[in-house]
Parts: C-alpha cells; structure tokens; sequence
C-alpha cells in the first residue's frame, strides 16, 4: 500500500491545473456526474479517472482538470464542485 503525504503547494502551482468551474459540468450527463461523484466517496482513484476519461474529447481541458483533481488526491474539492453541480440541476 502506498501512502500519499499532503504538500504545500504554491498558488502558482495551484493554478496551472486551474478550477473546475460549474459552468463546465453543467455540460456533462448527469449520470457521468453521479458516477464521478459515487466513485469519489469511495476515494476510487482508478474508477474516477475511468468515469473522467469518459468524458469527450471537446471537453478535454475539463477532463484533464478532474483528473488532476483525482491524481494529487484533491476529493474534498472534487466533491465540493460535483455536490454544487449536481444540486443546480433540475430534480
């Protein structure tokens, strides 16, 4: 098992992967959201970065945005914007 340890990171380094902005998830499926979301109450890295990488090829900033979230183990922001995504859309 390996074991990921937090690092300081500057603002310039948080900013090269940049925000996810809801904007851009309004654009997904809902059920691409959910399942994001399902997998990263798991912490399911690898399932995470499946679903993310379902995500089409005009969207690929995005993509690569959620996956970075998911690599450097970022799932308190990634739920953040998943919960606010999911709770703008219509029941």
């Amino acid at each position: 098992m390996r074991f990921a340890y937090a690092e300081e990171h500057s603002p310039a380094a948080a900013g090269e992967a940049g925000a996810v902005s809801l904007a851009q998830l309004e654009r997904l499926p809902s059920d691409l959201l959910r399942d994001l979301r399902d997998a990263a109450v798991l912490l399911d890295g690898p399932r995470c970065l499946a679903i993310a990488g379902r995500i089409d090829a005009d969207e690929s900033e995005l993509r690569g945005r959620l996956q970075h979230m998911v690599t450097e183990l970022q799932y308190t922001e990634l739920l953040q914007v998943l919960d606010n995504a999911i709770a703008m859309r219509p029941a």
